[in-house]
């Protein structure tokens, strides 16, 4: 994969993000150092992990208003509730 980049000097990709090609590929696999680096910590922590008592802290509201600046857009809103959701199926697929 990387010869084929190579071959292309003006790739669209770099330019978008207006970074040279070099700078693209040692991003590209700095993100995939630590993707793979995240997927081994929650590995290791697995079998520690107490899914019930994660699920009850994650349902407490908080009583004080958020302060300024702190506050939530609704689109945000959405968006979180949709990664929460997720994330509480792909939890109960690791009881």
């Amino acid at each position: 994969m990387l010869v084929a980049l190579y071959r292309f000097p003006n790739c669209k990709t770099a330019k978008s993000e207006g970074v040279s090609l070099n700078q693209l590929i040692n991003l590209a696999v700095a993100e995939k150092i630590s993707a793979l680096r995240t997927e081994e910590f929650f590995r290791e922590r697995r079998p520690r992990a107490n899914v019930e008592k994660a699920r009850k802290i994650l349902k407490r509201a908080g009583k004080e208003a958020p302060r300024e600046g702190d506050e939530i857009s609704n689109s945000l809103r959405r968006s979180t509730v949709t990664t929460i959701s997720t994330l509480s199926k792909t939890a109960s697929r690791f009881e």
